[in-house]
């Protein structure tokens, strides 16, 4: 590895474990430099601000999820269709610090953009596979549906409901109500949708178990409170069909 890579690759690795340790907003650009003891002019060299390498980190997770994804491709039809729902979810990557940071940013403004482009990220890697799986499923008479663009749109429809179940898991959390049944009716919607459009036998689309997603969702929330800046509980949450307050005054 080239000395310039090294560099770029020790920022990366320092930046993730203080954002794991004290969280994405506490942690500053200075406290990153000190970790490695070098200059701004080295970090600025390779990264433009902190949150580009918190974007380069979550590509990162990403390629790394569908490195697995892809240790799992022998498997074909329906639950071919379900290891892609499972390894593109948000949810599911099972490293609860890396959405614990992802959280803390989620219900920010800001955070928007890492979002958006990690979806992009997750649409580059994943929905050719997805697209391909039910082709061939359609060809084989499991599946049925007429506008070639329908897998597309439940592409789309689909990240947006598991992008809801977080946020509504997030709010349910902190007013104490009953997270898994506040998120088990998205998760149903997010099932129903494959198996209604695509002519689909019920229950044959699983996603993520239930218990899976309340144990990991659960886990997340938990390291967010930990290093959560105190001064900045306060948000409010708009979305189609969600509208929370998740952190109190």
């Amino acid at each position: 590895m080239r000395k310039g890579d090294k560099r770029r690759q020790d920022i990366l690795f320092s930046a993730e474990s203080l954002f794991y340790l004290q969280g994405y907003e506490r942690t500053t650009i200075e406290d990153i430099l000190e970790k490695l003891n070098c200059s701004k002019g080295s970090f600025y060299h390779h990264f433009e601000s902190k949150m580009q390498v918190l974007e380069e980190i979550a590509s990162a997770r990403i390629h790394e999820g569908f490195e697995e994804f892809k240790r799992q491709a022998s498997t074909e039809g329906l639950e071919r269709l379900n290891n892609v729902l499972y390894f593109a979810s948000p949810f599911s990557a099972g490293d609860v610090n890396f959405l614990s940071v992802l959280l803390s940013l989620f219900l920010r403004q800001e955070g928007v953009v890492v979002q958006d482009r990690m979806d992009e990220k997750r649409r580059e890697l994943y929905f050719p596979v997805l697209q391909g799986t039910l082709f061939s499923l359609r060809e084989q008479r499991q599946a049925f549906w007429h506008q070639d663009a329908l897998p597309l749109l439940l592409w789309e429809s689909h990240m947006a409901l598991c992008h809801a179940i977080v946020l509504k898991a997030c709010a349910s959390l902190k007013s104490g109500d009953n997270m898994p049944a506040a998120c088990l009716n998205l998760l149903h919607a997010a099932r129903f949708q494959w198996e209604r459009l695509l002519d689909l036998p019920y229950g044959s689309v699983r996603m993520i178990d239930a218990e899976e997603l309340v144990d990991t969702l659960s886990a997340a929330y938990g390291r967010l409170k930990h290093f959560m800046p105190l001064a900045d509980r306060a948000m409010q949450i708009e979305m189609p069909g969600l509208n929370a307050s998740v952190w109190d005054q």
